[in-house]
């Protein structure tokens, strides 16, 4: 399945991981997406002064979104429930 196919949601400091089209692995928490261009602004874990502008979105050859629990392991989010008012949509 595409990247692009699979129902997520994306908001601010949300932990992903992005493969552009070189092979290059950038990881980081999600700060902005310009709403223009469609490309991501991300951030190492540690500082928010390291941060990487202009990431492209069509061109990715992967992104996974993840979630990270107390101790700082990660787990990818296959696939979210979407929900409105606290109740499923289907």
């Amino acid at each position: 399945m595409p990247w692009h196919a699979r129902a997520t949601w994306l908001y601010p400091l949300t932990f992903v991981e992005l493969i552009k089209p070189d092979g290059e692995v950038v990881e980081g928490y999600l700060r902005s997406l310009d709403r223009n261009t469609g490309a991501f602004t991300i951030s190492p874990h540690h500082t928010k002064e390291e941060i990487r502008k202009g990431i492209g979105t069509r061109t990715l050859k992967s992104f996974r979104k993840f979630t990270v629990d107390r101790l700082g392991l990660c787990f990818e989010i296959r696939r979210e429930t979407r929900t409105w008012h606290g109740a499923a949509c289907t």
